[in-house]
């Protein structure tokens, strides 16, 4: 049995790079502005000019709501009027007011791990497991058996749920795509909202992401995102106050790192340090599994 009670927490997306041995020297600032500055033909450089000055620093990511985006919607309205495009916005605007949301965790929450009918090992915040989001409810709770999935993929000739029911259940699978996948197709089946839509379209009713040994990729360092979990979001506000998500029956329940997965993992005929081996590998496929007598229980509290 593996339960959990955790708050409401968008795990950050951010990736990290290790640093290579002898790496070459950092560009002089000389150097940077040269290669910034080098002439291209119209078309490209009307389409960079644009790029340079959204995408600038003095933009601080233009996140939603905030008074940079302000300043991104303006200029882009400015571009319509430029190209003479008619306004089809609000009041005869080119802007359109969208209802936002922001939420954030109230607090870490707890996950234990116990065999059927045994008492539950508790396990640590920020070690063994990390909380995500649910930002439709502000208390949220799921109690289910868990099943391996791989990555969470089907398509492509490849279906990770191939032999198995999750239908009730929570999956757990690793993030990413193989890179044998076209770009866009490897793009599309690592976003976390695709793996999320697979598994409710199976009947799942939660997923959680397991921390993969294999760095990048869409894989993401456990301890990077336990440093941004808290970080508020943003997303569409629906009319009842609550927030959207886009698989309301299947929300994502969180990560575990390697050392939690190991816990949900014991007693399963393929021990975690077979499957954490094998993941090293890029483009590795598994064979779907339910674990055993494997149960999570998951409850969220946030505020908005």
């Amino acid at each position: 049995m593996l339960r959990l009670t955790a708050p409401i927490g968008l795990i950050a997306l951010a990736a990290t790079s290790a640093a290579a041995q002898n790496a070459p020297a950092a560009p002089t600032a000389a150097q940077n502005n040269a290669l910034i500055n080098a002439e291209l033909p119209p078309e490209q450089a009307a389409l960079k000019s644009h790029i340079m000055f959204l995408a600038s620093d003095q933009m601080r990511g233009r996140e939603a709501g905030s008074a940079e985006y302000d300043i991104a919607a303006q200029y882009v309205a400015s571009q319509f009027y430029e190209q003479g495009l008619r306004p089809a916005g609000d009041d005869g605007s080119y802007l359109q007011k969208v209802p936002l949301i922001s939420y954030r965790p109230a607090d870490k929450g707890s996950m234990a791990i116990a065999a059927k009918g045994g008492q539950p090992a508790s396990l640590v915040f920020g070690e063994d497991y990390v909380p995500a989001a649910n930002p439709s409810k502000l208390d949220y709770s799921v109690t289910a058996p868990v099943v391996f999935v791989g990555q969470g993929i089907v398509g492509l000739g490849r279906d990770d749920y191939k032999g198995v029911d999750v239908k009730g259940k929570i999956v757990a699978f690793f993030g990413g795509a193989p890179s044998s996948f076209p770009a866009e197709e490897r793009a599309h089946f690592s976003s976390p909202a695709t793996k999320a839509e697979i598994a409710m379209k199976k009947g799942a009713v939660g997923y959680i992401t397991l921390e993969s040994p294999l760095a990048g990729r869409g894989n993401y360092p456990f301890k990077t995102i336990v440093g941004n979990y808290d970080r508020p979001r943003v997303t569409w506000a629906r009319a009842d106050g609550t927030g959207h998500i886009p698989t309301p029956a299947a929300p994502g329940l969180g990560m575990l790192s390697q050392a939690g997965a190991a816990k949900l993992f014991a007693g399963a005929r393929t021990p975690w340090a077979k499957i954490a081996e094998a993941a090293k590998k890029d483009g590795a496929t598994f064979k779907a599994v339910a674990l055993p007598a494997a149960i999570l229980r998951c409850r969220k509290k946030s505020w908005c």
